[in-house]
This record gives structure tokens, sequence and C-alpha cells, in this order.
């Protein structure tokens, strides 16, 4: 993976990345001591391999902005037409994480709210928490000269690939987007990950 220096969008967003490449690791880690081996938006276990060049949502298309892939991590991001990384209002990103040992939602979304809770004034909600796949929210304030950002994501395993993970997140930059607007764009985009993890999950889940 890129190093955050190199990463054109918001420091926050460069954390972010940060924070599950720091999972990825440490998951290398835990590995290595257990074994001597060394359209519509959906996980990407039911994507074609290719990612599509556009992404639609409550009318609003989003554009394939940029496609990074290396040995652990394929991301791609998903910006409206005419933003950019460096200055976006809106940004969908969707990861496929290779990891060397099987993991679980459960533990991704466990060093997400760790990792995220640390920094004061920003919060961080599990939606919806099962098996297969689940769904959280967080508010990160403005840090550094970044502006205050929300998103909202999905993890899902994918059972066919053990130590395979997808997480797709939609972040929001409030002072780009009109409050009651906002709202609604991060509620619906809730409500669509917490139907896709429910699905996955079937009745096995715990949440709101």
């Amino acid at each position: 993976m890129s190093s955050p220096a190199a990463q054109p969008s918001f420091p926050w967003h460069r954390a972010l990345r940060l924070l599950i490449a720091s999972l990825v690791i440490g998951l290398v880690c835990s590995s290595r001591l257990r074994s001597e081996e060394p359209s519509s938006p959906e996980p990407a276990s039911t994507q074609q391999d290719s990612a599509p060049p556009e992404i639609a949502h409550l009318g609003q298309v989003f554009i394939l902005a940029q496609h990074r892939e290396d040995k652990t991590v394929e991301t791609d991001e998903y910006l409206p037409k005419g933003e950019t990384l460096g200055d976006w209002s809106q940004l969908l990103t969707v990861q496929r994480l290779r990891l060397p040992r099987a993991s679980s939602p459960d533990e991704m979304i466990a060093h997400l709210s760790k990792r995220v809770s640390k920094d004061p004034g920003s919060r961080f909600l599990v939606v919806r928490q099962g098996r297969h796949a689940s769904v959280f929210s967080a508010s990160l304030p403005p840090v550094d000269g970044a502006r205050e950002q929300r998103l909202v994501g999905i993890v899902c395993m994918d059972t066919s690939k053990p130590g395979v993970m997808d997480v797709l997140q939609f972040a929001l930059a409030p002072s780009r987007v009109d409050a009651g607007v906002a709202d609604m764009i991060l509620d619906s985009w809730k409500l669509k990950f917490v139907k896709q993890a429910d699905v996955r999950n079937g009745a096995d889940r715990v949440g709101d």
C-alpha cells in the first residue's frame, strides 16, 4: 500500500487506511506466531473481477477515480463527477483485504473502534453485528486543518475464500453538504449496508 504522504485525500481518510493496514500487519504477526508458514455497490465477492466504472445511489452517480492494488489490499475510490481525491464532498471506498489467516468482521470492527476511539471527539458505533457481516458508523472531528467527516461502512467475510475480507465505506464532509441532506444521504447508505449485512447473516445477527 502507498505511504500516507502519497495519498491525495484528507488526513482522516489516510488514517483510516492506516488502521486497516495495521490490522493486516497485526494478522500477519499473529499468523506467524501460530504457524511457521509465512452499479449498486455490493461487497467485492459479489462483483466481477474488474471494478465497475460507475456506481449509482439515490440518483447520485459516483465515478471510479482511482484503483490501487498490492498483495494485501485492493482499493477502488469513487467520487461524484467533477470532484477530486484532494477536494471532495462524498467518497465511496471499496476495499478487498487478503489476510494471512481467516478473520471475522468482529475482529475488524473491534480494531477500528479501538483506534478511532483514541482520537478526542471521535465517535464509533456498531450499527449491525453478525457472524458474516457487520455495519459501523463513525464521526471524526476536524484535525490538523482537515474538515469534519462522517462515515458509514460494512465489513464482510468472503465465506468462499478464508482470509478475504471486503470493506465498503461511504464518507461525507458535512461542511460541503446541507445538514438535512447529509443526514438523509448517510441514513440511506446505512440502510443499504444493513440490508446487505442482514442478507449475509440471515437470522444470525446482533444489533438494532
